[in-house]
């Protein structure tokens, strides 16, 4: 027996085996695909007698040392890198993985998280063991354990372990169809028997008469069973859903509010603020033959108005109650267009004197509070970031004809922020009507424009006036919500 105990050693030291990346099928999984390998390469070296080894230990693989290799490693190419990188190691065994989303076949199921533990065999160019577990921090010494009784079973030339089935988990084989209503029943009367307070019928939709609990009474009464855990709920979340009396469905999607949502909002309104401009031009000329221009004094600036307002904003949701945003807009407002000429001697002559409108165009940036997402009529905060653009002053009236060139700056941009409050009413579960008031403060950008050759033949010239750093606007409107569930 210690002659054989000796023999099983002496092969184990002298097993290279290589603990290589391991796959992550979705984003969300990336972590835990970085973590499993460190936990199964530390185990193995407990465990003693193998030579283990890691990407790291390889110094150079196609130009490149080890680890940057297998980090170079597309993610749905990790097990030929593995055999690439294990040949170069010169190792005889390599352990790699996938971590993915539990197979589910009901949509409003939240799926649970699986590893698929492999085994390869470099010599034979072959998967020499592989195994599919469902993953949970609890289980993940047991899932790394059947790691190394694998490698440790397949150095020593034994057949590597596998759970055993009982009898009754083929029951899937039979010759019933399926019916999916019947499976849910089933689904319930099996979560009563491990330990659900009496009375939960219903783990889909609506309400149910349910006596409200304390912790203290759901620990006492159901720890034993601790049903949270087949809801993949801490004892707290399920007391909230116990109490909440919704259907489990319900009551999470409820929960998640609008994260992951996509919402489209239109909106119409109107309000005040630098909506209106104003462009004033003042020419001299020496005579009325020559027309000589001596001087030209001329501004645009964005003016106090009021008037409709057109909304597009996009959002989505980073959490249950809030949303980041992306809004474009457009806002009319009086424009005023002047222009006076004077000769030497004379006094002046209005030339232009027109009023329209102009579109001041909007984009703004932000975010969207709703602190309760799940409610029928609901409160709105929101706030951010804004740029307003008007128009120049030349596309609101005809200007005079050379030899005169009057200047005419560019269009007025204004920088600023904005805060909204408002309220949401949902008509069904994806439409829904909006009023919101937005109140907006420009701290940046050109408000006023102005051309001053500074000579001093024009006799009076008007100033420009004040820009008005302050706007406000009431808006309503129909928004959609997209996805999310």
């Amino acid at each position: 027996m210690l002659l054989l105990l000796l023999t099983a050693s002496t092969t184990l030291a002298q097993t290279p085996v290589l603990v290589s990346r391991f796959e992550a099928a979705q984003p969300e999984h990336t972590i835990l695909a970085h973590q499993l390998p460190g936990l199964v390469d530390a185990q193995l070296r407990r465990a003693g007698g193998l030579d283990v080894l890691s990407p790291a230990s390889v110094t150079y693989i196609k130009s490149q040392a080890g680890a940057d290799f297998m980090a170079a490693c597309p993610n749905d190419q990790v097990l030929g890198c593995t055999f690439d990188l294990a040949e170069v190691a010169e190792t005889r065994w390599a352990v790699t993985g996938i971590v993915r989303d539990e197979p589910v076949f009901d949509d409003d199921i939240q799926p649970g998280v699986e590893v698929e533990l492999t085994v390869l065999d470099i010599e034979e160019q072959q998967e020499a063991w592989s195994l599919v577990l469902p993953y949970s921090k609890a289980e993940q010494a047991a899932l790394v354990d059947w790691v190394v009784r694998a490698v440790t079973a397949l150095a020593v030339g034994d057949e590597p372990p596998m759970p055993e089935i009982e009898e009754d988990e083929l029951a899937f084989l039979d010759d019933e169809p399926f019916d999916p209503e019947q499976d849910l029943s089933g689904l319930e009367q099996e979560m009563g028997e491990v330990g659900h307070p009496e009375g939960v019928e219903d783990l889909a939709e609506g309400r149910q008469e349910r006596d409200p609990m304390t912790m203290v009474q759901l620990l006492e009464e159901h720890g034993e069973a601790e049903p949270w855990l087949d809801m993949d709920l801490t004892p707290a979340q399920y007391l909230r859903w116990w109490n909440s009396g919704w259907g489990y469905r319900t009551w999470e999607q409820k929960r998640r509010g609008r994260k992951g949502k996509v919402t489209v909002r239109g909106l119409v309104g109107g309000g005040a603020g630098p909506r209106g401009g104003g462009y004033h031009a003042q020419y001299a000329m020496d005579d009325v033959n020559w027309r000589t221009v001596l001087e030209y004094y001329a501004w645009q600036t964005a003016i106090q108005g009021g008037g409709m307002s057109l909304g597009l904003e996009l959002g989505y949701g980073v959490t249950p109650i809030l949303d980041v945003e992306l809004g474009l807009g457009s806002h009319w407002g009086p424009f005023q267009t002047f222009v006076a000429k004077e000769y030497l001697g004379r006094p002046p002559e209005t030339v232009v004197d027109e009023e329209g409108l102009q579109g001041v165009f909007e984009a703004k940036l932000g975010a969207r509070v709703v602190p309760m997402p799940f409610a029928k009529l609901r409160p709105v905060l929101g706030g951010g970031l804004l740029l307003w653009q008007g128009t120049k002053g030349d596309a609101h009236a005809e200007l005079p004809p050379p030899p005169v060139e009057l200047p005419i700056p560019s269009a007025n941009t204004l920088v600023g922020a904005y805060g909204l409050v408002g309220a949401e009413l949902a008509l069904t579960e994806t439409v829904g009507v909006v009023l919101q008031a937005p109140v907006q403060a420009f701290f940046a950008g050109t408000s006023a424009n102005i051309y001053d050759e500074g000579s001093d033949i024009i006799e009076s010239k008007i100033a420009a006036p004040d820009s008005p750093s302050l706007g406000w606007a009431i808006q309503a409107g129909i928004q959609i919500h997209l996805g999310g569930g």
